[in-house]
Protein backbone atom coordinates (compact mmCIF):
# COMPACT_ATOMS: atom_id res chain seq x y z
CA UNK A 1 0.00 0.00 0.00
CA UNK A 2 1.07 3.44 -1.02
CA UNK A 3 0.75 6.12 1.55
CA UNK A 4 1.51 10.08 1.00
CA UNK A 5 3.95 10.78 3.52
CA UNK A 6 3.43 14.89 2.45
CA UNK A 7 -0.27 14.28 3.51
CA UNK A 8 0.45 12.36 7.06
CA UNK A 9 3.00 14.74 8.11
CA UNK A 10 0.34 17.72 7.45
CA UNK A 11 -2.87 15.32 9.01
CA UNK A 12 -0.52 14.78 12.42
CA UNK A 13 0.73 18.56 12.09
CA UNK A 14 -2.85 20.20 12.02
CA UNK A 15 -4.34 17.36 14.48
CA UNK A 16 -3.03 18.45 17.41
CA UNK A 17 -4.11 22.15 16.20
CA UNK A 18 -8.09 21.13 15.40
CA UNK A 19 -7.88 19.45 18.78
CA UNK A 20 -6.47 22.12 20.48
CA UNK A 21 -9.50 24.28 19.71
CA UNK A 22 -12.27 22.57 21.13
CA UNK A 23 -9.77 21.72 24.32
CA UNK A 24 -9.24 25.52 24.75
CA UNK A 25 -13.02 25.96 24.25
CA UNK A 26 -14.37 23.71 26.76
CA UNK A 27 -11.38 24.78 29.27
CA UNK A 28 -12.76 28.27 29.08
CA UNK A 29 -16.69 27.65 29.06
CA UNK A 30 -16.17 25.40 31.88
CA UNK A 31 -17.71 27.11 35.00
CA UNK A 32 -15.34 28.01 37.68
CA UNK A 33 -15.02 25.95 40.97
CA UNK A 34 -17.89 25.68 42.48
CA UNK A 35 -18.02 28.07 45.40
CA UNK A 36 -18.78 26.38 49.12
CA UNK A 37 -22.50 26.34 49.85
CA UNK A 38 -23.44 27.90 53.54
CA UNK A 39 -24.75 24.89 55.66
CA UNK A 40 -26.79 25.41 58.90
CA UNK A 41 -25.34 27.63 61.68
CA UNK A 42 -22.53 29.20 59.12
CA UNK A 43 -22.56 33.02 59.73
CA UNK A 44 -23.22 34.99 56.85
CA UNK A 45 -23.93 38.65 55.46
CA UNK A 46 -27.37 38.43 53.69
CA UNK A 47 -28.69 40.96 51.75
CA UNK A 48 -32.32 42.63 53.93
CA UNK A 49 -32.89 45.54 51.39
CA UNK A 50 -30.75 47.39 48.57
CA UNK A 51 -27.41 47.72 49.53
CA UNK A 52 -28.52 46.69 52.88
CA UNK A 53 -26.21 43.47 53.84
CA UNK A 54 -26.51 42.13 57.79
CA UNK A 55 -24.98 39.61 59.91
CA UNK A 56 -26.70 36.67 61.10
CA UNK A 57 -26.25 32.45 60.85
CA UNK A 58 -28.27 30.01 58.71
CA UNK A 59 -31.40 28.50 60.12
CA UNK A 60 -31.94 26.28 57.23
CA UNK A 61 -31.82 25.91 52.99
CA UNK A 62 -34.41 24.68 51.01
CA UNK A 63 -36.14 25.52 47.61
CA UNK A 64 -37.27 29.26 48.52
CA UNK A 65 -33.44 30.06 49.59
CA UNK A 66 -31.73 30.19 52.74
CA UNK A 67 -33.23 30.85 55.83
CA UNK A 68 -31.39 33.55 57.98
CA UNK A 69 -31.63 34.39 61.69
CA UNK A 70 -30.21 37.47 61.58
CA UNK A 71 -28.11 39.10 64.71
CA UNK A 72 -30.88 41.42 65.64
CA UNK A 73 -33.49 39.11 65.97
CA UNK A 74 -35.37 39.39 62.97
CA UNK A 75 -35.79 36.23 59.78
CA UNK A 76 -35.89 35.94 56.44
CA UNK A 77 -35.53 34.19 53.16
CA UNK A 78 -32.77 34.87 50.76
CA UNK A 79 -31.65 33.88 47.59
CA UNK A 80 -28.13 32.60 46.90
CA UNK A 81 -27.67 35.84 44.86
CA UNK A 82 -27.62 37.97 48.46
CA UNK A 83 -25.75 35.61 50.84
CA UNK A 84 -21.97 35.97 51.33
CA UNK A 85 -20.36 33.72 53.56
CA UNK A 86 -18.73 35.17 56.36
CA UNK A 87 -15.30 34.17 55.96
CA UNK A 88 -11.84 35.59 54.30
CA UNK A 89 -11.86 33.84 50.63
CA UNK A 90 -8.70 32.02 49.85
CA UNK A 91 -6.41 34.67 47.54
CA UNK A 92 -6.19 32.17 44.75
CA UNK A 93 -10.54 32.67 44.82
CA UNK A 94 -10.36 36.68 44.09
CA UNK A 95 -10.20 37.46 40.76
CA UNK A 96 -11.57 40.87 38.54
CA UNK A 97 -14.95 40.86 37.68
CA UNK A 98 -16.09 38.67 40.94
CA UNK A 99 -19.33 39.58 43.07
CA UNK A 100 -17.99 40.60 46.24
CA UNK A 101 -18.90 42.30 49.91
CA UNK A 102 -16.31 44.64 50.82
CA UNK A 103 -15.76 46.85 54.00
CA UNK A 104 -16.53 50.50 53.41
CA UNK A 105 -13.43 52.38 55.04
CA UNK A 106 -15.92 55.44 56.36
CA UNK A 107 -18.36 53.30 58.16
CA UNK A 108 -16.75 49.50 59.01
CA UNK A 109 -19.70 48.27 57.09
CA UNK A 110 -19.83 45.54 54.24
CA UNK A 111 -21.46 46.47 50.84
CA UNK A 112 -22.07 44.92 47.36
CA UNK A 113 -19.59 45.67 44.32
CA UNK A 114 -17.73 43.88 42.16
CA UNK A 115 -13.65 43.93 41.67
CA UNK A 116 -12.34 46.05 38.89
CA UNK A 117 -8.47 45.88 40.01
CA UNK A 118 -5.80 43.95 41.80
CA UNK A 119 -3.24 46.98 43.31
CA UNK A 120 0.38 46.22 43.52
CA UNK A 121 0.36 46.60 47.35
CA UNK A 122 -2.36 43.31 47.29
CA UNK A 123 -5.34 45.30 47.80
CA UNK A 124 -8.05 44.93 45.46
CA UNK A 125 -10.29 48.15 44.08
CA UNK A 126 -14.11 47.82 44.47
CA UNK A 127 -16.52 49.64 42.35
CA UNK A 128 -19.73 49.62 44.93
CA UNK A 129 -22.76 49.03 43.28
CA UNK A 130 -23.90 52.41 44.79
CA UNK A 131 -21.14 53.73 42.32
CA UNK A 132 -18.24 54.27 45.04
CA UNK A 133 -14.86 53.39 44.65
CA UNK A 134 -12.84 51.92 46.84
CA UNK A 135 -10.08 49.87 48.13
CA UNK A 136 -9.96 46.68 50.56
CA UNK A 137 -7.25 43.97 51.70
CA UNK A 138 -8.40 40.46 51.35
CA UNK A 139 -9.40 40.76 55.23
CA UNK A 140 -12.14 42.82 54.17
CA UNK A 141 -13.90 41.44 51.25
CA UNK A 142 -16.57 38.75 51.25
CA UNK A 143 -17.16 36.49 48.06
CA UNK A 144 -21.24 36.62 47.46
CA UNK A 145 -22.57 33.48 45.96
CA UNK A 146 -24.01 33.56 42.54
Amino acid sequence: MFVNCSLVRVFIMKTPVKCLVPLTILLLASPAPSQETPRVGDPVFAQWTKNAWYHGRVGKHNDEGFHINFDDGDKGVVKARGIALDRVPERKNVGLGLRVLAKWKNDGRYYPGKIDEILTDGRFRIKFEDGDVGHAPLKDIRIILK
